[in-house]
C-alpha cells in the first residue's frame, strides 16, 4: 500500500511504533562507506567505519517523512527506545547515558525536551506507571567501560526534566538475557515485580 525510506538502522522492534496514524522510528546512522572491487566471482567489498549519529523520523500513512530530528549524539549509538503516547524516549551511549525525551505531540515538529546524562546505559525501557519509566542496563566507569547490571527508575512526570529517581547496581552480575531479549523479563507494576535471569558472565 505504501513504501517509505529513512536513514539509518533501527535497533529492534521497540525502535518503531504507530500512534494516531503516524509511524515513528529511531535509527542509528553510520557514515561508513562500502567499496566494491572486481566483478563476478572476483567481487569483494571493503568497509571503512565512520562516525555514528542518531535520528528520529515521523511518517504519515503514505510513508512520507513529515518530521525529523537528525544528527543526535554524534559518536554514540542507540541502546534502547520506548514510545509512550506522544512522548518518545531513547538512550544513546559512549561514556555516559543520555536518556532523551522527545515531544511528538506535533509529528511534523518533533523536538527534544531533555537529555538526562548519567553513568552507564539502559538496554531495555519499560513503562512502570504514570510518571515512571523502568530501565535495565549496565553501570559504566568514566571511560565508558561497562560494569555490573543496573536497574533504574526514571521520573518522567516532567519530560522537560527527567531524573533518575532510584537505582540499584547488582554487584557481581554482568549479564542478563533480558538485556537483549524482552521475553526474558517480567515487568508487572500490578504485582510490584521485576524479574529476569542474570549471571556473572562478563559482557
Amino acid at each position: 500500500a505504501a513504501t517509505g525510506k529513512v536513514k539509518g538502522r533501527p535497533l529492534n522492534q521497540f525502535s518503531m511504533d504507530e500512534y494516531d496514524g503516524v509511524f515513528r522510528i529511531v535509527t542509528t546512522v553510520n557514515t561508513g562507506m562500502e567499496t566494491v572491487y572486481g566483478s563476478g566471482k572476483n567481487t569483494y567489498v571493503t568497509y571503512t567505519p565512520g562516525e555514528t549519529a542518531n535520528s528520529l523520523y515521523t511518517l504519515n500513512q503514505e510513508m512520507e517523512v513529515i518530521g525529523k530530528i537528525e544528527d543526535v549524539a554524534r559518536g554514540e549509538r542507540v541502546y534502547s527506545v520506548r514510545f509512550i503516547g506522544d512522548i518518545g524516549y531513547f538512550v544513546t551511549f559512549r561514556q555516559t547515558d543520555p536518556l532523551f525525551a522527545v515531544d511528538l505531540k506535533d509529528p511534523a515538529r518533533p523536538r527534544i525536551l531533555s537529555a538526562l546524562k548519567i553513568p552507564g546505559f539502559s538496554q531495555y525501557l519499560h513503562p512502570w506507571s504514570d510518571g515512571l519509566l523502568f530501565g535495565l542496563g549496565h553501570d559504566a566507569d568514566d571511560t565508558g567501560r561497562a560494569g555490573y547490571l543496573k536497574l533504574s527508575m526514571f521520573d518522567v512526570s516532567n519530560p522537560e526534566d527527567v531524573t533518575e529517581k532510584h537505582k540499584t547496581i547488582l554487584d557481581g552480575y554482568y549479564y542478563s538475557e533480558a538485556s537483549y531479549n524482552h521475553r526474558a523479563i517480567i515487568v508487572s507494576p500490578e504485582r510490584g515485580i521485576i524479574a529476569f535471569p542474570s549471571d556473572n558472565r562478563y559482557i
